[in-house]
């Protein structure tokens, strides 16, 4: 399994142009996690440091040392930020999916724009060390 956002130049339309765009989000943290992804607007920051759960998403495993790669179309001038929630084994058994959304648990939010993927060669390693948001 591989999460990648691959960035392509794309078409003019209206003023907006896209690019698809692909980023690897790796598992280096000793232990299968489970994780979901979502896409934000940074006009909204509080909102997005808020990513939660919802009944509809649909929710990937991944096991240590796995990557996924995503792939995805960017639109300018409409900034979009690629959210990762993850949840650690455990905390995915303790709670179940609707525990975790009832309580708004997540073990580790991340959430970057297109300059913080770029700038992080559009690889995002999670590992045991990361910090919870």
């Amino acid at each position: 399994m591989s999460l990648i956002i691959v960035f392509v130049s794309g078409c003019v339309e209206d003023g907006i142009s896209s690019e698809i765009y692909r980023v690897t989000f790796e598992n280096q943290s000793g232990d299968t996690i489970y994780y979901v992804t979502h896409f934000c607007y940074p006009s909204y920051p509080a909102e997005n440091q808020h990513l939660d759960l919802e009944e509809s998403d649909i929710v990937h495993i991944m096991k240590q040392g796995e990557r996924d790669e995503y792939l995805e179309v960017y639109s300018y001038p409409l900034q979009v930020c690629l959210g990762i929630l993850v949840f650690k084994k455990e905390t995915w058994r303790k709670y179940g999916k609707e525990g975790l959304i009832k309580n708004k648990i997540v073990d580790k939010r991340y959430v970057y724009n297109y300059e913080e993927l770029q700038s992080m060669g559009f690889k995002i390693i999670h590992t045991a060390d990361t910090q919870s948001n």
